[in-house]
């Protein structure tokens, strides 16, 4: 009996790591898996919603830009100009004969155009 004793803790030790090698490659390890998954997915998470922030900011101030900007139609930004000169005189206390002409002809030309080639 005295000789089972050893024998008997030898089984014992084998059965509590066979038991602890089986709980860590049955629940230990698909746990830190998916704890290793969520961080991950938390991360790629963080990320867009940077990138949502940083395009939020962008087209904030894309819409400010636009507000600054001319408008597309030549002939309102004329107009919007015209006023705008005319509340400027205005406010300077300029007499009121003043009349706003603007050039009729267009001398703009574009680089790299045959007017712009036949002009060189």
């Amino acid at each position: 009996m005295t000789n089972r004793r050893p024998v008997l803790i030898a089984v014992a030790v084998a059965a509590l790591a066979g038991g602890g090698l089986l709980a860590q490659m049955l629940v230990l390890g698909p746990l830190t898996e998916k704890a290793a998954g969520a961080e991950i997915a938390r991360q790629e998470a963080a990320a867009q919603q940077a990138k949502l922030a940083g395009l939020r900011a962008e087209a904030a101030r894309l819409a400010a830009a636009r507000t600054r900007s001319l408008p597309a139609s030549e002939a309102v930004a004329k107009k919007e100009y015209k006023d705008l000169l005319e509340r400027l005189l205005h406010q300077a206390k300029v007499p009121d004969p003043v009349k706003i002409t603007y050039k009729s002809d267009n001398t703009r030309v574009l680089a790299g155009t045959a007017a712009n080639a036949a002009n060189a």
